[in-house]
């Protein structure tokens, strides 16, 4: 049995903790780094981290098949210079979302549906 499967035989997940602590001034978290297929025929453990620290008061702890170091990148870059962890949590949500778009449009749009952006599915 696979470490991560309980004895039910449920699918292996990311195991993610994260922890304030001295008086809200710390935080610890915990993560693996095991990275998968989303039907785990492919999983191996990653060198990057899933938690990175994005600004001074901010950690983002990644899970599921999604393993994207250059979104965490791209999201700390846009949010430099950012101290509300909203406009952080913003910043993350649409750096992810971007991405995601892109995805659908090279992985479904194109090569099953010939399209080549979301804007010529909607025009159709």
């Amino acid at each position: 049995m696979n470490k991560q499967q309980n004895n039910k035989g449920d699918k292996p997940m990311t195991q993610l903790i994260g922890a304030i602590c001295e008086n809200e001034n710390k935080i610890v978290t915990v993560s693996d780094r095991m990275v998968g297929t989303g039907d785990m025929t492919l999983t191996f453990e990653h060198e990057q981290p899933k938690a990175q620290i994005i600004i001074e008061t901010a950690v983002v702890l990644t899970a599921g098949t999604m393993h994207e170091p250059d979104l965490i990148t791209d999201a700390r870059e846009k949010a430099r210079g950012r101290e509300r962890l909203r406009d952080v949590a913003d910043v993350l949500k649409e750096v992810y979302q971007e991405l995601r778009m892109q995805h659908i449009e090279d992985e479904i749009l194109k090569p099953m549906a010939g399209l080549k952006s979301f804007e010529e599915y909607h025009r159709k």
